[in-house]
């Protein structure tokens, strides 16, 4: 199995994919390979950018929160949400904390979101609203504790990069009982977005369920990213590498490729299949 991040691994900055990570998608078909691509965005998001049909397998929605049968049209195999006790906890915590937050709705429609505006200054999570205005609503934390039939499917804090450091650490440990992940704003590339899951969601969670669903030990998984949302999925594979444009920390725990602009998958799998 291949398992390999979209944006900033497979897609390049223009958003296009090159022939020839297309080709070696094809190739490792015809080898009989699974290949996944895990991702940190909604299936909405995901299909008004990627329009194309891409040779992929099966898709990891939201950073593992869903689970998809791409080649069967997308048909959900596993959804993760957060219960209503889960969401008021969280929501608790992050209101008392004063941060920019999101809280999504389930699947499928967890593109659409309520948000906790602290009024102070943070460009890239306006900008995130602004992007998503149809689908954006202000939240009001009291009320949405009163809501007792609710699920939700995540939420996401944004953090200017001056404040992320400072709260990064203070949110994971005040959130411990939920999956909180780590990734770079693909907004403006510098701020930190965290996101709060159920327990069970992660890129490596997801993936190691659907092995097991297929058979596939974890011996024959190849995984490729670029972002700290990918860490736990490479450290879980028994093959990682990382593209030329991953964060230099990524880049001295694993081994890396060219970059996404050229062709690091294709590179990353042949050197894979030499292995094999």
């Amino acid at each position: 199995m291949l398992i390999t991040d979209l944006d900033g691994t497979l897609l390049r900055s223009d958003g296009s994919v090159s022939d020839a990570d297309i080709s070696s998608l094809v190739n490792l078909r015809d080898l009989g390979v699974i290949r996944v691509l895990a991702t940190g965005r909604s299936p909405y998001s995901f299909y008004r950018s990627v329009p194309e049909r891409l040779p992929f397998d099966y898709v990891l929605f939201s950073t593992g929160a869903a689970i998809a049968a791409y080649a069967d049209g997308g048909r959900f195999l596993k959804v993760s949400h957060l219960s209503s006790q889960q969401a008021v906890e969280v929501n608790e915590i992050l209101s008392a904390m004063d941060v920019d937050y999101m809280v999504h709705d389930p699947f499928p429609d967890n593109h659409r979101f309520r948000y906790r505006d602290s009024g102070r200054q943070n460009p890239d999570f306006q900008r995130r609203i602004d992007r998503y205005l149809a689908f954006a609503s202000k939240l009001d934390p009291i009320q949405f504790n009163l809501d007792v039939s609710k699920e939700v499917s995540q939420f996401l804090v944004v953090l200017p990069p001056q404040a992320a450091e400072p709260f990064r650490e203070r949110l994971a440990a005040d959130l411990s009982g939920f999956s909180v992940i780590r990734s770079t704003s693909p907004l403006d590339h510098q701020s930190t977005w965290i996101e709060v899951f159920h327990p069970d969601v992660s890129k490596s969670r997801s993936a190691d369920w659907l092995c097991r669903r297929l058979g596939i030990p974890r011996d024959d998984v190849l995984a490729v990213g670029n972002d700290y949302n990918d860490l736990d999925l490479l450290e879980w594979a028994a093959t990682a590498m990382v593209v030329e444009n991953a964060p230099e920390p990524l880049r001295k725990r694993f081994p890396s490729v060219s970059s996404n602009n050229a062709s690091g998958l294709s590179e990353a799998i042949e050197k894979w299949l030499q292995l094999r």
